[in-house]
C-alpha cells in the first residue's frame, strides 16, 4: 500500500515530490519535509495525475503558493444563521426605559 506525502513526512522520509517541490521552492527537502510533516504544507500528488506528468507543487506556509479560505464548520442550516443575526443585532435587543 503506498503512503501519502504526510504519512511519509511523519515517518521522516523525504519523497520524490517533497525533493520536486524543494527543488521548485528554493528550499532544503527536509525543511518541506517538516513543514508536510506539521501540518503547514500540502503537496497534491495524486498517483493517476503523476502518471499523466503532471508536477507536484507544494502550497503552504512557506510556499510560493498559498490558499486562503473561510469554509466555516456549523451545524446551523444557513438560514438559521441569518435569523439568528437578526435577533441579535443591536436593532433588535431589549432597551431599558
Amino acid at each position: 500500500m503506498s503512503q501519502t506525502q504526510l504519512e511519509a513526512a511523519r515517518t521522516g522520509q523525504v519523497t520524490r515530490e517533497m525533493e520536486f517541490v524543494a527543488q521548485r521552492e528554493q528550499l532544503a527537502p527536509e525543511q518541506i519535509r517538516q513543514e508536510v510533516a506539521a501540518g503547514r504544507m500540502v503537496i497534491p500528488a495524486n498517483k493517476v495525475h503523476l502518471a499523466g506528468r503532471l508536477e507536484p507543487v507544494g502550497i503552504g506556509v512557506a510556499a510560493r503558493c498559498k490558499i486562503n479560505a473561510n469554509i466555516g464548520n456549523s451545524a446551523l442550516p444557513v438560514m438559521s444563521k441569518a435569523n439568528w443575526r437578526r435577533c441579535t443585532s443591536p436593532s433588535t435587543t431589549a432597551r431599558t426605559p
